[in-house]
């Protein structure tokens, strides 16, 4: 009797382990990645020096309309007052342009030449003529991806570090290999930034890297 309590309890393991083989989990397909942006720092810097120096031309157009404003002695600035307007209005039309450049620059919006990988990540993006954001694959079967960009006619290099984890979702019978604790580096890049759409995740597809140039 005891021998036969002791096959009632092994049973259902039996039949557990079975159904686990007829039914293994499947991964993903899915790598883990991380977005990424660019944009030109140098461009920006240039573009507001250049947008400064408009601010105080129209200062001081401002400065002396007041005070063509304030005469009282019958002298005819009109001509004065006009051509100091006409300035103004240039100055502020080619401020606009520096402004929506800038939008530009700063939206992230540039061509990526290629994202090519040495370890073994295939990047996926190559040939993309223009974006903002970019999908980085990370190697789901390393703590490390390293990348090359090719942009504006430079090659920049890219390290990632990361922490991976094994998520497993037993409702949709899949695995997944999460990338956490990203750390990004690199000796071509002005700097690098990393952000996280949730402030309260650690997960790389929350990541958000932008690397100015």
């Amino acid at each position: 009797m005891k021998k036969f309590g002791i096959i009632l309890l092994v049973l259902p393991f039996i039949y557990l382990a079975s159904a686990c083989e007829d039914d293994d989990l499947e991964t993903t397909g899915i790598d883990p990645f991380f977005r990424m942006q660019f944009i030109n720092a140098d461009s920006l810097s240039s573009l507001d020096e250049l947008i400064a120096v408009i601010d105080e031309s129209i200062d001081m157009i401002d400065d002396s309309l007041v005070f063509y404003d304030t005469l009282n002695d019958g002298t005819d600035v009109a001509e004065d007052i006009e051509r100091l307007n006409t300035e103004k209005t240039s100055l502020n039309s080619e401020k606009s342009e520096f402004n929506s450049i800038k939008a530009v620059i700063e939206s992230g919006s540039v061509v990526i030449n290629s994202i090519t990988s040495s370890t073994g990540v295939e990047a996926k993006i190559p040939g993309i003529d223009s974006a903002t954001i970019f999908s980085v694959p990370l190697d789901p079967s390393a703590d490390f991806s390293d990348f090359e960009i090719s942009l504006a006619g430079t090659l920049y290099d890219l390290q990632t570090t990361y922490t991976r984890n094994t998520r497993v979702d037993n409702d949709q019978r899949i695995i997944e290999v999460e990338a956490l604790d990203l750390i990004v580096n690199s000796s071509v890049f002005d700097s690098l930034e990393l952000t996280y759409e949730d402030s309260l995740s650690n997960n790389s597809i929350d990541a958000i890297v932008t690397a100015y140039f």
